[in-house]
């Protein structure tokens, strides 16, 4: 081995600088390499850090579904139930389709102001509705609630054209009914914005008790006027107003004053359950045909809870066999993922229904989310594709995947908030079908993009930290071009090891 000659004889300018050059150029392997197996170490900790969240998340996310799972309004056609069976009428001409319709979205009102969940309406050709609902004990008395036209009619008693009907009114006889072609209301429930139950009267004896309730009306500015005006003229002769309901008289007031308030009490010995029918009935409105309950019928779910969690299983396993077959561990991460993005979707759902939002869990939401997760797998395939591909090419493994985890940042972050405030603003907007579907679709792709976020791009990190260069063939890296290659340690950017 060669030493190095020391000589006394002085060192000019020139010898100085040549020493100093190259003591500057000389490059330290083992320093260089020092640094990259730290920067190697961090990006392990930091992935590994990151999976470990994305675990805690989907803990939580499955411990919030399982928690509120009571508040999510499971359809019938997941959970089975029973089918209301009606035939529409009117006087005349057959009801229109229009009329079909709007009764339809009156039907539904009501089953949300009855505490329904998981309800639905169809109609059923030229004159049926059919109105899924839950299994209850009494089918019967649930269609007699919400079969009822309520209609609400406010009728002078000195105009009525029936004088048998009026000289009862007049004595104080309730539940008179009237003929639609004896009277002409001058104000009727389209002026009510707002509707309460309230108790009425209460008396009780050792031996008896009995309760009353009432329903208290708010009509809007035109009714509250024209209801001012008609009672300031019944006044002066302290003249009386029927409250018709259906056609039948509820009560007949006599009127001692003007009320001008825009607040009437409507009282007629109503129990509890009837004040709570007519408020059901101004709230949602009145049916603009006539309904006559024909049958119930049992429905068998068509898919059910546990097929339904059977299918989810079944495709976060075919993701997982195609999965590490194209891409062995990445595989397995995107399999991960899509488990990941139906656990958050499904706490999310769960939560936002604990809420107040009105959401339908059925086959079209279901089929959303299954959607969801499998653009979730085809999206962290892309994503692996893209990378390999790189690899292949002949980039660095640590290059390629800095390249693709930069790549999908941009785009899964306005994923995660377009899909997220869709999902939020349709949540609340109401429930049916599409609102079914679109919301469990764009919150199942917001879920997809944060799974993207959390599993797919520590993973693609761990690969590039040197993990991939140790097992090419288990990151499916096998024979590409610098999984292969030796090492050259000068810049850093390759580091030799894992460096853990």
């Amino acid at each position: 081995m060669a030493k190095k000659v020391e000589t006394d004889a002085p060192k000019t300018g020139v010898d100085r600088w040549r020493e100093a050059t190259h003591t500057e150029a000389t490059p330290n392997p083992k320093s260089d390499r020092s640094r990259g197996k730290k920067r190697a170490s961090a990006a392990v900790r930091g992935s590994r850090a990151t999976l470990a969240w994305a675990a805690v998340l989907c803990a939580v996310a499955v411990a919030c579904g399982i928690g509120f799972f009571g508040s999510l309004s499971i359809g019938v056609d997941v959970s089975g139930g029973q089918q209301l069976v009606f035939t529409a009428w009117q006087e005349g001409d057959g009801p229109s389709q229009d009329e079909m319709s709007e009764a339809a979205d009156v039907l539904r009102s009501r089953l949300v102001s009855q505490g329904i969940s998981g309800g639905s309406v169809k109609v059923d050709g030229d004159t049926g509705l059919l109105v899924n609902v839950p299994a209850t004990d009494d089918p019967d008395a649930l269609a007699s609630t919400i079969g009822e036209t309520g209609k609400l009619e406010f009728v002078r008693v000195d105009e009525i054209g029936d004088a048998e009907a009026m000289a009862k009114l007049q004595n104080g006889t309730e539940d008179v009914e009237l003929e639609s072609d004896v009277y002409t209301a001058f104000l009727d429930g389209s002026h009510v914005t707002k509707a309460q139950v309230q108790l009425a009267s209460s008396s009780s004896s050792s031996s008896s008790s009995s309760t009353s309730y009432a329903v208290v009306v708010t009509f809007d500015s035109e009714g509250a006027e024209t209801f001012a005006e008609v009672t300031k003229e019944l006044a002066e002769t302290s003249g009386q107003i029927a409250i018709v309901v259906d056609g039948v008289v509820k009560s007949a007031p006599s009127v001692s004053s003007e009320i001008d308030g825009g607040t009437v009490s409507i009282s007629g010995n109503f129990t509890l359950d009837e004040a709570l029918q007519l408020k059901s009935s101004l709230d949602s409105g009145t049916l603009p045909v006539n309904l006559t309950y024909e049958e119930v019928r049992d429905l068998v779910p068509v898919l059910g809870v546990r097929r339904a969690l059977i299918a989810f299983g079944a495709l976060v396993a075919l993701v997982a066999v195609v999965g590490i077959v194209a891409f062995r561990l990445l595989g397995l991460a995107a399999a991960l993922a899509s488990a990941l993005t139906g656990a958050l979707a499904f706490g999310c759902l769960a939560v936002l229904s604990a809420a107040g939002a009105s959401f339908g869990f059925t086959l079209f939401s279901l089929a959303g989310l299954g959607i969801s997760v499998a653009l979730s797998a085809g999206g962290s395939f892309a994503l692996f594709g893209s990378f390999r591909r790189a690899v292949r090419s002949g980039t660095s493994i640590r290059s390629a995947s800095v390249a693709a985890c930069s790549s999908v940042g941009g785009p899964c972050g306005a994923a995660i908030a377009v899909g997220g405030v869709v999902a939020v603003v349709l949540v609340f907007a109401g429930a049916g079908d599409f609102q079914s579907i679109a919301i469990a679709l764009s919150l199942g792709v917001a879920c997809a993009a944060g799974s993207t976020l959390l599993v797919c791009v520590p993973f693609l990190r761990l690969a590039g930290a040197g993990a991939a260069k140790k097992s090419p063939a288990l990151w499916g890296v096998a024979g590409a071009p610098s999984a292969s290659a030796p090492s050259i340690s000068g810049d850093g950017d390759e580091p030799a090891e894992d460096g853990e």
